[in-house]
């Protein structure tokens, strides 16, 4: 619907961390196949989550 409303984004990019569900090779294909840039934090680094944990914390107070 955004991309409707809005048009399609330059760049998107897809943050995470390194769970094996993000670093599958389908997903990672599929990713691709849209032309989503994949980042992925660096191993044992807690503060890579932290703006994504910000994020949900303020989307479950509102």
């Amino acid at each position: 619907m955004a991309w409707s409303l809005r048009g399609k984004p330059k760049a998107l990019v897809f943050h995470s961390d390194q769970g094996c569900q993000y670093l599958l090779v389908a997903f990672r294909h599929r990713l691709s196949r849209y032309g989503i840039i994949q980042r992925v934090s660096h191993r044992g680094n807690c503060w890579d989550n932290a703006p994504t944990e910000r994020l949900f914390r303020s989307l479950k107070s509102e």
